[in-house]
Order: C-alpha cells, then sequence, then structure tokens
C-alpha cells in the first residue's frame, strides 16, 4: 500500500493561478451551489446539472448556466464535479458519468457517501481507465462560499495535484491524504467529532441551565473556554440567541452518523459515543426537529431534562 501524504510538494503545473478551463457541476445543492459560485467567480466556464426544477432556477437566478443534459455538459468539460445527497444518487448519476467520459477527462465527487458505494465506483471507473478524485470538503455551505472550508482528497496523486488549484478556491487549506478511498473515511472521522460535540454541547447546557445558570453567559464562556473548538464556538454564537436556523439539518446528521456507524461495523471498530449520538438525533428528528440545524439535539436534552425549550 502506497504511504498516504499530507500537503504533497506542488508539481511544476500547480501554481497560483490556473487556465480557465471548462467545467461540469452535478447536484446544484446545498454545497454545490456555493461550489459552482467559486469557481465561476474565477473565470472558469462552469456549467450546472441538477435534476431539481427548484435548484436549476436557483442556479440560474445566481448567474450560472444551465447544461440541458449529462451528454451536453460533458462534451467539453475536462473536469466534471458531483456533489450528490447519498448513495443511490451518487452510484446513478457516476454509472451515466462514467459510460460518457473519456480517458483525458477528470471526475472530482465531492459526496459524502459510504465507503461501499465509493469503492463499486471506483472499479468502474478503473476498468474505464478514466482518473478520479474523491474529495471531501469539511464545513458548511457558509464556509464554502467564504472560502473558509477544508478539502481532503485521496486517489491518484498526479490527478490531485492537478486539481488542486480548483480545491484552492473553496479555501486556503488542502490535504492529500492517500491513493484510494482515504478521504471518504478522514471526512467521516471529523464527522464523528462535529456530532459527538454537538451531543457534549447539549448536556452541558442543559445541565448549567437546570442549576440556574443565564443561557447566554453559558455560551460565552464555552466559546472562550478550552472546550471552543472552532465548530463549538460557531454553534454556540448561533444558539445562544435559541437559533436553529439549518447549516447542517438533524436529518442530515443522521445519514451520516449511519455511515459512520456502517464503517465502524466494516472495520470492526466499536464506536459506542457515537452509537449514543445516533440514537439522541433519532430522539429529536422524533420530536418533530428533522428540518432543524443538528444542534437541535439541545432541544431533545432540555425536554429529557424537563426544561422549557428556550434559552
Amino acid at each position: 500500500m502506497e504511504n498516504p501524504v499530507c500537503n504533497p510538494p506542488e508539481s511544476p503545473t500547480d501554481h497560483s493561478g490556473i487556465q480557465e478551463m471548462d467545467i461540469l457541476l452535478v447536484g446544484a445543492g446545498k454545497m454545490g451551489l456555493p461550489i459552482a459560485r467559486n469557481i465561476q467567480r474565477r473565470g472558469h466556464r462552469l456549467s450546472v446539472l441538477d435534476s431539481s426544477a427548484e435548484r436549476r432556477d436557483l442556479a440560474r437566478a445566481q448567474g450560472l448556466e444551465i447544461a440541458p443534459t449529462l451528454e451536453s455538459g460533458l462534451a467539453s468539460a475536462k473536469v466534471v464535479i458531483t456533489s450528490l445527497p447519498h448513495d443511490a444518487a451518487f452510484e446513478s448519476m457516476a454509472s451515466e458519468i462514467v459510460a460518457c467520459m473519456k480517458p483525458e477527462q477528470i471526475y472530482v465527487d465531492t459526496s459524502t457517501v459510504s465507503l461501499a458505494a465509493s469503492q463499486r465506483v471506483s472499479r468502474a471507473f478503473q476498468e474505464a481507465q478514466i482518473p478520479w478524485l474523491r474529495v471531501a470538503v469539511s464545513g458548511n455551505p457558509q464556509m464554502v462560499e467564504q472560502k473558509q472550508s477544508t478539502t481532503i482528497a485521496s486517489g491518484p496523486l498526479e490527478v490531485y495535484q492537478r486539481v488542486r488549484p480548483l480545491l484552492k478556491l473553496l479555501g486556503e487549506a488542502q490535504f492529500y491524504v492517500g491513493p484510494r478511498d482515504e478521504a471518504r473515511i478522514m471526512k467521516l472521522a471529523i464527522n464523528l467529532m462535529v456530532s459527538g460535540l454537538s451531543a457534549l454541547l447539549a448536556e452541558a447546557l442543559a445541565l448549567g441551565q437546570k442549576a440556574g445558570l443565564d443561557w447566554a453567559t453559558m455560551c460565552e464562556v464555552i466559546a472562550a473556554s478550552a472546550a471552543g473548538a472552532p465548530v463549538v464556538r460557531a454553534k454556540v454564537a448561533q444558539i445562544r440567541h435559541y437559533d436553529f436556523a439549518p447549516t447542517f439539518t438533524v436529518g442530515q446528521m443522521q445519514k451520516d452518523v449511519g455511515l459512520i456507524l456502517d464503517a465502524g461495523m466494516d472495520l470492526r471498530v466499536p464506536l459506542p459515543q457515537t452509537g449514543a449520538v445516533a440514537q439522541l438525533l433519532l430522539q429529536t428528528s422524533a420530536l418533530g426537529f428533522d428540518s432543524e440545524d443538528y444542534a437541535s439535539v439541545i432541544k431533545a436534552v432540555q425536554q429529557s431534562a424537563g426544561l422549557p425549550l428556550h434559552g
């Protein structure tokens, strides 16, 4: 097995600028749309393909060109990027893409999917001799929009070096972690920590609230404390005002935690804490907060503690 390399040396063709290129982005969802906007702002010729008329209209309203069909979008594209919501959408689209792509084109997938689905797609692309890269984007849509996300890539190193200038348009930090599906596992490991921190934050706030501490003061102290990791600081800034507008919903986090537990089962790694988080997310969803921000686990813990649902 090849040794993974973080931040490999830039190739002679990998520089601060990048020649304009034709790009097709498939999936104008919450993450796909800001990815598309950042790439287009840099001057690349980009078209968007999405099965949803609503998402196509939103992309069009933001000045993005819509590809009428996959075939037309692929006709001139040098790079194809997908940002899809789950395994089924990813595998279905990848099967269509691999049937139409040429070896000189590059495929980049940014979806959060299972290791099993990624490996099935990988076999198809290897057989077709089409280079592809798995790229995990760590950060919410606002972070992508503001070029504050972190990208984690795996796949052929030479393909990563060719695509890295594009990844720099999404944020300052890019990492290469290995030649195969390592980026998938790295993304799941990060989301394992994010989901766990949300559960710990919920319990901490409920404990303080039950003891009579002021909600806003607790949020301020937590953000400034040793426990104030970046994701925690971002969340307490929002929930200080008891605001649960979603950056990433309870339902989306449930999906990711399910992928994490599946990976743990496949790799024979016990994940008891994550199992408890999965149950808390299920409870939160059952209470009717599925479409709210995943920080709504706070409400589930508040209810269990007999606390009012307010800050």
